[in-house]
């Protein structure tokens, strides 16, 4: 065809065609038709994905693309479509091979009984936790890395990094998480068999701390099945393209990809919402639940409460506004204040809103003027909820 399109100023193109044995009208089709909608679609699409996957640093595969694609960009393609056109543009996936390993036939222990069981599902936050250590590559010798993963969210509450692995580095990661989880107390703590997690040193601290510590058969690593696959996918997608001179290279490379998976990265568990999002929907799910029963216990009317939901539900995004763009700099659990504030917020504007539409529900009219001198009893009342 690019013979006959060269020759056309010279020959008449019914003869190059016949000569050449060219279809003519695929000649003309294929010069003077326009693109299709489907090719102009794809190459938009492609721009998207080629920014996905760069932002992501090449971490992403054809399904968390998609999903980035259907939450960030609003479009709604499937899941081959991504992997063709990811094809296309000569895109690696990230793929990987399920480990096999080979179980110790051991009996058990009663003094390192697993409690946990593989329920990697908790219902609530604080309920279970994992911690299990790794090593990585620093120069010429070895650096040790402890995290703590609450299972509900698969969030990484805390990590160390240590040139030695003994007790003393599971105790800081363990007193870090405390700290940031506000020192939670009947919570699982579910690790390996290994000798820092087995010490005596730090099943008192567990102990202390009103924690129920649960251990992996030997031999069956499938038990900590959620630690196992971070570390895999720490390694896949960031320490394994790299090579590190110094500690404080490597501290600030497990920083940043700790920070990308747990406010960015969407993960299964969590129908593809970052450990951060599901906490956020989560915490959302428990104030509006709160709301609702407010609603009820005063008596709100239904037009009122259907006015405030919305409100209630900005306020809360207003409450936790750096959270949704991945720059909060407290954790969610260290916002309980912001949350009662905003219950007080929308109590206070339903409060007004009912006052001023001349619907009399919660107060007797004359008592009005009393309740607003006296505060104490609102007070009281918002009190008696936040306990």
């Amino acid at each position: 065809m690019n013979a006959v399109h060269l020759l056309h100023h010279e020959h008449a193109v019914t003869t190059l065609c016949r000569v050449l044995n060219v279809n003519r009208s695929s000649y003309y089709k294929h010069f003077n038709s326009e693109e299709s909608k489907r090719t102009i679609e794809n190459r938009r699409i492609k721009t998207c994905i080629l920014q996905i996957y760069s932002e992501a640093k090449c971490r992403y595969g054809a399904v968390k693309i998609r999903k980035v694609l259907e939450v960030n960009y609003g479009i709604h393609i499937s899941q081959g479509r991504v992997y063709r056109l990811m094809k296309q543009m000569q895109l690696p996936k990230m793929s990987s091979i399920k480990p096999k390993f080979i179980h110790a036939n051991q009996s058990d222990d009663m003094s390192y009984r697993n409690i946990l069981k593989q329920n990697f599902n908790p219902k609530e936050r604080n309920k279970a936790w994992c911690s299990d250590i790794t090593y990585i590559k620093v120069g010429s010798r070895f650096c040790y890395l402890c995290v703590i993963i609450d299972l509900f969210s698969r969030r990484v509450i805390a990590y160390k990094i240590s040139r030695r692995i003994d007790t003393g580095l599971v105790l800081d990661t363990f007193e870090s998480a405390l700290k940031k989880r506000n020192y939670p107390q009947n919570v699982i703590f579910h690790s390996d068999r290994g000798s820092q997690y087995t010490s005596d040193e730090f099943r008192k601290r567990l102990d202390r701390a009103a924690f129920i510590q649960s251990f992996s058969k030997k031999g069956h690593p499938y038990d900590n099945a959620v630690a196992e696959a971070f570390f895999k996918f720490l390694k896949l997608e960031e320490t394994d393209r790299r090579s590190y001179h110094s500690i404080e290279d490597l501290e600030l490379s497990i920083f940043d990809y700790i920070h990308f998976y747990n406010f960015k990265r969407p993960h299964s568990a969590n129908n593809l919402l970052s450990p951060a999002q599901f906490e956020l929907l989560y915490c959302f799910s428990i104030f509006l639940s709160t709301f609702l029963n407010m609603v009820q216990f005063f008596g709100i009317p239904s037009s009122s409460a259907a006015f405030l939901i919305p409100v209630s539900f900005a306020s809360f995004i207003a409450c936790n506004l750096n959270f949704s763009s991945y720059c909060l700099p407290v954790p969610i659990y260290d916002t309980l204040l912001l949350f009662y504030f905003t219950l007080i917020v929308c109590f206070v504007s339903c409060f007004i809103v009912t006052y001023h539409l001349g619907i009399d529900v919660w107060f007797e009219k004359e008592n009005l003027h009393s309740i607003s001198s006296d505060g104490e009893l609102m007070l009281s009342i918002l009190a008696s909820f936040a306990q």
